[in-house]
């Protein structure tokens, strides 16, 4: 679970307490931390599972369904947030995308706390963007595979690569004209296995065009994403 679980006396670790959080539970700093079970019904809406229903995808349609500037948290209950303090999003590794250029163009990213990246992404956001985040819902907090530096970089690859053969991906490009990749990190293979899952099922979803996701679809003009994703252009780029 992460970690040093049990010492010679048998007592727990250090590690254990964080470890063995479920992964649907709340990771924020504060007494009141949400909970996806507290989310979801706190927005009246059950969001998109994949990939066994071990993966969620949590998307917005507008920065207003994420934060609205300088209001009370109690006066916009209807916002997915992005606290340090509350927010499910917050502490959470996972995987990011959202519309730049009026949908032109994707941006995607990766992180291990999506609460503070969406907050630091927000000034430059457009008021009318589409997007979703991407993180685990099952099993304890120490398994998540998105918890690896490793993990979250192949699956924003492999999310880059969708969206480039469609000619949408946004950010740094090299001089071939392929997405800069920011790092390489080397991932287990049960970490591979996981990705490959993680990313077939989710073009698999797209393609079905779930309700959810069709703003977001519709912004960017694309109805259908190549399967399965080009696995050189993952390694090479």
């Amino acid at each position: 679970m992460g970690g040093m679980i049990r010492r010679s006396d048998g007592s727990l670790g250090w590690g254990y307490e964080i470890s063995s959080g479920r992964a649907e539970d709340g990771y924020g700093a504060g007494k009141n931390k949400e909970s996806l079970s507290n989310l979801e019904n706190r927005l009246g809406k059950k969001f998109l599972r994949f990939f066994s229903d071990h993966y969620i995808i949590i998307n917005f349609d507008g920065l207003n369904d994420l934060w609205v500037k300088d209001v009370p948290r109690k006066d916009q209950p209807n916002v997915i947030g992005y606290s340090e303090q509350w927010s499910f999003l917050a502490r959470r590794p996972g995987v990011y995308c959202f519309t730049k250029n009026g949908g032109a163009e994707v941006y995607v990213g990766e992180t291990k706390d999506l609460g503070k990246r969406m907050k630091e992404h927000f000034n430059s956001m457009e008021q009318e963007c589409h997007g979703f985040v991407i993180c685990r819902i099952t099993g304890v907090r120490g398994n998540d595979f998105l918890l690896s530096p490793g993990v979250r970089a192949n699956v924003e690859a492999g999310l880059k690569a969708a969206f480039h053969t469609r000619g949408k991906l946004g950010g740094a490009k090299t001089a071939a004209g392929t997405p800069r990749r920011d790092s390489w990190q080397v991932v287990s293979f049960e970490g591979l296995r996981e990705i490959e899952g993680i990313l077939e099922s989710l073009v698999k979803l797209l393609n079905k065009k779930p309700l959810a996701l069709q703003p977001f679809l519709k912004k960017i003009g694309i109805c259908r994403f190549k399967t399965p994703i080009d696995e050189k252009f993952i390694e090479n780029f």
